[in-house]
């Protein structure tokens, strides 16, 4: 049995040697283990368990869906950004689906462009009041295009075909038209699996807003896309 002299003797050293250390104590790696150990612990003795303090004595534990938190914070986000823009009045623009026509001859029908809802365009993003997330796909208005002139391009043809298919839907004279538009998949499995627009890196949300960039934060790009609308 350790003489309590001694015990007392060894206990003043040790103090003694850790308040010399100073900063470097503090960082050091076992120091904030041990640390991380006491306040579990500690946690549990007071009845509190790990979900509730957020601790883990230290230890990595295995997170079944690393998505979920990021979930619940994304769907914050999108319930703020949609705040935000019917607190500025910010102008939406009109959904489109195209609906292709019918039948040959004289009794078909064209293609045209049915009214599927509004949203705000964000960039690569639309959001809806609803907070639903869309990858932006293309846009068109809604007018009837002048006679063509000759030696017009493919793709200029197309576009006068979608101005013409969005004029017959029913959507007003110059309406701004968004179509082939995909809707964003916003669950925990799918931010996990980042193969959609969105992603995860380090538990936070990130956008391919760029084919050859790197992804950003989602809100800080939503910021920036906010604040662009300030300037018009």
């Amino acid at each position: 049995m350790i003489p309590p002299q001694l015990l007392l003797h060894t206990t003043e050293v040790t103090r003694t040697a850790v308040m010399r250390r100073g900063t470097q104590q503090f960082a050091s790696p076992h120091w904030r283990l041990g640390a991380e150990q006491w306040r579990w612990g500690r946690s549990l003795a007071l009845g509190e368990t790990a979900s509730q303090t957020g601790q883990t004595g230290g230890m990595d534990q295995p997170d079944e869906n690393p998505g979920a938190g990021a979930a619940a914070v994304l769907a914050a986000l999108l319930q703020r950004t949609v705040a935000d823009l019917e607190a500025r009045g910010t102008h939406d623009e009109a959904l489109g689906t195209v609906k292709a026509g019918r039948g040959l001859g004289p009794i078909s029908t064209s293609t045209k462009m049915v009214n599927a809802g509004r949203a705000w365009r964000l960039g690569v993003l639309l959001i809806d009041r609803d907070a639903r997330l869309y990858e932006t796909g293309s846009v068109t208005r809604a007018i009837v295009p002048l006679r063509a002139v000759t030696n017009r391009s493919a793709e200029a043809e197309a576009r006068r075909d979608d101005r013409r298919a969005a004029a017959r839907g029913k959507f007003p004279e110059g309406e701004v038209v968004n179509f082939d538009y995909s809707p964003v998949d916003l669950s925990a499995v799918a931010l996990a699996g980042g193969s959609g627009i969105l992603s995860l890196q380090d538990g936070i949300v990130m956008v391919r807003w760029h084919a050859t960039d790197p992804p950003r934060r989602l809100d800080i790009y939503l910021a920036d896309r906010l604040g662009l609308l300030d300037e018009f």
